[in-house]
């Protein structure tokens, strides 16, 4: 991305690009969700798998091209030496590390919450399996959402301050959920269906808090992509980028293991939520301290001159 776009674009392109994302993310919701109860429905999900994984190939194929920023690297296959160095070009890199960081938390939060909805949606508001994908889907509307005010937002201007504003706002909304979730789960000996969370008061509520809290992540996570690109150095920009995808996924690890703290404890599924507010009030203080602590520049809030 940072080939094809200004300095100044890059919020825009990531919350555009992150909208997307998250918009095929809903159709896999709604597609595998579909699917997976049906006869041979896991045999069903592997075609749809095939089939998405052939279309992102071609898709790839059609990328415009753009010269290497270092044409003379050579291609390792000692990934662990790689690992190694990738750690050490992002060490040296100045102001990469906090916002790749990051992203991988959001990528650690976001499978958390993906993975426990379920449970949650069974265990605290005594609801159906579709609510629970419902949930989910209405978790990626909310993120895509947040994508596109993210877009519009940062024009000319990092970003970051927004950035830090809706991850402290999330928190807050996060406890909303947890407080919120005994006044919208059914009765004992009830089951919860999904079209009350768009029929009932309670429904419509506490859908209104899953989609302002994935709204605000949506727009959290884009300026810090774009700080990581835009800081990356040329030469070393797209091992840092593979830096940060390694990271993601490390990231992403505990979070689906997040679901064993559960079965394994029989602890209530919706303490996943003031957890992770914790989290995202934590991550709030530590930008808000991180900007009034740089020095002068480094923090590169203002991009553009109006």
């Amino acid at each position: 991305m940072p080939k094809y776009l200004a300095v100044d674009e890059l919020v825009r392109g990531n919350g555009l690009c992150n909208a997307g994302l998250y918009s095929f993310i809903l159709v896999g919701y709604m597609v595998g969700g579909s699917l997976i109860p049906t006869p041979g429905g896991g045999v069903k999900v592997a075609g749809v798998l095939l089939a998405a994984s052939t279309l992102g190939w071609l898709a790839a194929l059609k990328t415009l091209r753009a010269g290497a920023n270092d044409p003379d690297l050579k291609i390792s296959f000692n990934w662990f030496a790689q690992i190694g160095r990738m750690a050490q070009i992002v060490k040296n890199a100045r102001g990469v590390a906090p916002p790749l960081f990051g992203v991988a938390v959001f990528f650690l939060l976001s499978t958390a919450v993906t993975v426990l909805t379920p449970l949650y949606a069974r265990d605290t508001l005594r609801a159906d399996s579709l609510t629970a994908t419902a949930l989910n889907g209405l978790f990626a509307i909310g993120a895509g959402l947040g994508a596109i005010v993210a877009a519009g937002l940062a024009k000319g201007r990092s970003g970051l301050g927004y950035s830090t504003f809706s991850v402290g706002l999330a928190g807050v909304f996060s406890l909303l959920v947890f407080f919120f979730s005994p006044f919208a789960s059914a009765a004992p000996g009830e089951t919860l269906k999904a079209s009350a969370l768009l029929t009932t008061p309670a429904g419509i509520a506490l859908s209104f808090l899953f989609v302002a809290t994935s709204a605000l992540m949506g727009v959290y996570i884009a300026p810090l992509q774009a700080a990581v690109q835009r800081r990356a150095p040329a030469a070393c920009r797209a091992r840092i980028m593979a830096a940060g995808a390694f990271l993601n996924a490390a990231f992403a690890i505990p979070g689906s293991l997040s679901t064993f703290a559960i079965t394994n404890t029989g602890a209530d599924p919706s303490l996943v939520f003031p957890a992770i507010a914790i989290a995202m009030l934590a991550i709030a203080a530590l930008m808000l301290h991180r900007r009034r602590s740089l020095p002068e520049g480094l923090y590169d809030e203002v991009l553009r001159q109006s």
